[in-house]
């Protein structure tokens, strides 16, 4: 399999097993191989799970931030053919959620992941 940056849909695709809806990276940017990682996730305004706060605009529920965050870092284990194997990684943990930080319709999310020893 060909990885070369930036990773689209397709190849995204090709790496995870997660399909529409569920899949949400759109694109990876950056990759540092068991050591970091960027992915972008663009926000429509005809996503599903918008949900309106309290001043009335729609805002990505953070549950579905921290998804996109574990699908990145998905993706960074899994970019390893030797790591496409069982056993399988397991997220273990997440530092930020992104609770404070909201994404609306037109925005572009960026997830950032980190292996940690």
């Amino acid at each position: 399999m060909d990885l070369t940056l930036p990773f689209d849909y397709a190849t995204i695709e090709r790496i995870l097993p997660h399909r529409y809806p569920f899949l949400l990276v759109d694109r990876i940017t950056e990759l540092e191989v068991d050591k970091r990682i960027v992915g972008i996730k663009n926000v429509s305004l005809n996503e599903r799970y918008l949900s309106p706060v309290a001043n009335g605009s729609p805002v990505l529920p953070p549950t579905i931030l921290t998804e996109a965050v574990a699908q990145v870092g998905a993706i960074m284990i899994l970019a390893k053919p030797e790591n496409r194997q069982p056993p399988h990684s397991s997220m273990n943990g997440v530092d930020s959620d992104g609770r404070g930080v909201e994404s609306g319709p037109c925005d572009t999310s960026c997830a950032c992941a980190r292996r940690s020893s």
